[in-house]
């Protein structure tokens, strides 16, 4: 029981654990062999831990950037950037922005397996923006877990 309170509290509660094990099950789907299926899941998770940093270091030079700009110019501005806003809500809500990011690629799959529509969604970095903005607004909305 331990083990399971372990892998469920502390290795799958990582955003970037359960987007590499997502990434493990596609390929798996798609029958590559062990070797591709290890290293298509490790570039996974080192990407997603790699856009994280990058994104925290975007977020904090436009924050240093804003505080300079408002000094001089005596007006305040807003951050127009996706991406660092993801990296700020996903500290807070970064297992359901994955959880939310894989239901909807299954989902996304079985319309198209089984529906006249064959699109499947592959653009990452907008299945991730919006499986994030969907995960805020529902604890906005007061949904939790």
């Amino acid at each position: 029981m331990d083990f399971f309170r372990f892998l469920m509290s502390d290795v799958l509660s990582e955003p970037a654990v359960l987007v590499g094990l997502i990434a493990l099950i596609g390929l798996i789907a798609q029958k590559k062999p062990v070797t591709e299926c290890i290293k298509g899941t490790v570039k996974t998770i080192m990407g997603f831990v790699i856009l994280g940093a990058g994104a925290g270091l975007v977020v904090s030079s436009l924050g240093d950037f804003a505080n300079i700009f408002q000094h001089a110019f005596g007006i305040q501005g807003v951050v127009p950037n996706n991406e660092a806003i993801v990296s700020v809500a996903q500290k807070s809500f970064g297992k359901e922005m994955a959880m939310i990011m894989f239901f909807a690629m299954v989902i996304n799959i079985m319309i198209a397996r089984f529906t006249p529509w064959k699109f499947i969604f592959l653009t990452g970095h907008h299945t991730l923006f919006m499986s994030m903005m969907v995960a805020v607004i529902l604890a906005t909305a007061g949904m939790t877990g």
